[in-house]
């Protein structure tokens, strides 16, 4: 999706609206030849080059800094397959494929963007309104249609242009709830979706008839709905998405436009522990669903397929090595593409970060409707450069002759395309290709011995560190470790899970640091830089006996929570747990300490002191400051 943003002070609880599309620019860009070896960060991008590694030529289509194309499973395309649509300045552009020179369709600031696929038009929206415009791609022609509720958006037209569909959140007010964190806690990707994904905000999905301009809802739920998308040859076919961590949900859904047969197209197998499907996207047959599955997560990888007029299934099973965050494709040209992944992703490979080329082969039948495959895989470009935190989102052109993608190798993004067809002449090595051998997968039993290792900005050792480790695979604490005077903690066996690791230091030390990442295979040794933060290790011993009362941001009591209160120099800790009225008695054996709440095992840590200003060394910069009182009440957000 879109460029992932670390909210150091809230927590947006945002409506999936803006997480539709994400979508992305192009400019024009002229066929000369570049460098012919892989070129190393510039400001400018060469117009093309022939990857060292691959021998594939590479094609810059983009002359903006920021430009971006469509989300992966958007059709980004018109028609006649001749031009593809992009943003670019928060405006709508068009590229002509062939020509590689772009203009200027339509001005934004953009909130959706949907290219027909029976007619040369692309419908959109603006964010500062709830218009609904259409633009002619012949002549330019724009004009508004109509217009959607507060709070909705559309994301997808059929398959006859008569359709528009999308979702409405039904309380705009809600959808734009921030949630206040204390300062110097930093929630992540993860806990962001974690708290959209447990608000159960009301929702509805709706289609807008484009004949008449009537907004018809046709389903009502309080789930996280996501990725709606037309069948491209049905034009009453819409598949969309429960969103939210993939382990814990049912995710892939098909419903006709009137609202009937909701109907679930993968089950996740209750036998098997950690069974996850997504990134669901339309074959260009319209009636097969393609999508990640992965069984069990993170250590069986399939391409999977779903077909919706005869059930049959099919899944093509790859090495992790193999394995791209999104896919793309289609069955009939038996060419599909991926955009790779860091070693920070649910493969864990520590050489992913390519775009990739697959052609699927089927080799068996395991029953019933569901037929077996592995995947051949070649990789294309070498994305060694790339931030993943933001995602290339890759595109199979309607001619199979490129694979287009986003990419911020060069440091701004911009739109690129890699031809299929090697370079003639070009000798390459047997590594660039992969076909799945069962000898290669993984045993399942991923346990990992890890040390942990805290340094400040200037990589300095940070002793006295508290270290709280969580699994967000299984929702638990798997153990709260403490930094020795070399910043090292003792060794920990972990699973094969993504973990978050929560660093609090000793008081002013440094400023609350969270850090996720998939422990395995794992190299044993984990680093963190912890965030920089004014030192203060001055205290006045002293013993002080005091209630905490813990309520969530609703006034409701929090029971059952876990309360650490710890020294200046983490000396002295002792640990707490709140009773049903949120209440824990607890005592203070110095001036100031640190008390850290742990809701769902995530830290809300405060600084408890007689006096919070500067002259009495407490850096309220750092984490928040709360003089003493009786009792000290402390409202916290649920996680």
């Amino acid at each position: 999706m879109s460029k992932r943003c670390v909210l150091p002070l809230v927590i947006a609880v945002t409506a999936p609206l803006a997480a539709l599309l994400a979508v992305g620019a192009c400019a024009k860009a002229s066929g000369q030849t570049g460098p012919t070896s892989n070129p190393a960060p510039a400001t400018q991008p060469p117009v093309s080059w022939i990857d060292k590694d691959t021998g594939h030529r590479v094609i810059r289509l983009t002359d903006q800094p920021g430009s971006r194309g469509l989300y992966f499973n958007y059709n980004a395309f018109t028609p006649d397959g001749k031009q593809m649509a992009y943003e670019a300045n928060q405006s709508i552009y068009l590229l002509d494929l062939a020509t590689r020179k772009s203009h200027l369709l339509a001005t934004g600031p953009l909130s959706a963007l949907v290219v027909a696929r029976n007619a040369p038009v692309i419908y959109f929206m603006k964010s500062n309104d709830q218009h609904v415009y259409a633009a002619d791609v012949v002549t330019g022609e724009l004009s508004q249609i109509g217009s959607v509720p507060d709070g909705g958006a559309i994301s997808t037209v059929n398959a006859d242009g008569t359709l528009l569909a999308g979702l409405i959140m039904d309380d705009p007010a809600a959808a734009r709830l921030r949630l206040s964190l204390p300062p110097g806690v930093k929630p992540s990707k993860k806990a962001r979706e974690r708290v959209r994904f447990d608000a159960h905000l009301p929702m509805t999905l709706f289609v807008f008839d484009l004949r008449s301009g009537a907004v018809n809802p046709i389903l009502h739920t309080t789930d996280w709905l996501n990725h709606v998308q037309f069948s491209p040859t049905d034009p009453t076919l819409l598949m969309y998405c429960h969103e939210g961590p993939w382990n814990e949900l049912d995710r892939i859904w098909t419903i006709r436009a009137d609202g009937s047969n909701n109907s679930l197209i993968h089950s996740r197998s209750l036998a098997m522990k950690q069974e996850t499907a997504g990134h669901e996207f339309w074959d260009a047959d319209g009636k097969t669903i393609w999508y990640d599955l992965q069984a069990p997560k993170g250590q069986a990888f399939f391409l999977a397929s779903y077909n919706t007029r005869t059930g049959e299934q099919r899944r093509y099973q790859m090495n992790r090595s193999q394995w791209s965050i999104h896919f793309n494709g289609d069955l009939a040209s038996g060419l599909f593409c991926g955009d790779g992944a860091t070693p920070f992703e649910a493969a864990s490979s520590p050489d992913g970060a390519w775009i990739e080329l697959y052609r699927p082969e089927l080799t068996g039948n395991a029953g019933g409707n569901v037929k077996t495959g592995v995947i051949e895989s070649e990789r294309m470009v070498n994305l060694s450069n790339q931030d993943y935190n933001d995602e290339p989102n890759v595109h199979l052109s309607p001619d199979h002759k490129l694979v287009i993608f986003t990419s911020n190798m060069f440091g701004p993004d911009y739109v690129f395309a890699a031809e299929v067809a090697i370079a003639p002449g070009f000798k390459r090595g047997a590594a660039m290709t992969h076909t799945f051998s069962p000898s290669t997968t993984d045993s399942s039993e991923n346990v990992s011995e890890t040390t942990i290792h805290v340094v400040d900005q200037a990589n300095t050792p940070l002793a006295n560190a508290q270290v709280a480790i969580k699994s967000l695979d299984t929702g638990r604490q798997v153990g709260v470790l403490t930094t020795d005077q070399s910043g090292t903690t003792t060794p920990i066996a972990l699973d094969k899970d993504l973990h978050r690791f929560t660093v609090v230091c000793a008081t002013g030390g440094c400023a609350t640091t969270i850090q996720e990442q998939y422990t395995a295979p794992f190299p044993g040794n984990l680093v963190i830089q912890a965030n920089a933060s004014t030192a203060d290790q001055t205290y006045t011993p002293t013993t002080r006996k005091t209630r905490v009362v813990l309520y969530d941001t609703n006034h409701n009591p929090l029971p059952n929570i876990q309360v650490l209160v710890r020294t200046a120099d983490a000396v002295k800790e002792q640990w707490y747990t709140t009773d049903r009225s949120g209440s824990a008695n607890i005592t203070v054996s110095a001036d100031p300490s640190t008390v850290s709440a742990f809701v769902k095992f995530s830290p809300y840590v405060y600084k408890l002191a007689s006096a919070c200003n500067e002259a009495s060394g407490v850096n309220t910069q750092a984490i928040q400051c709360v003089q003493f009182n009786s009792p000290l009440v402390l409202t916290v957000p649920l996680p």
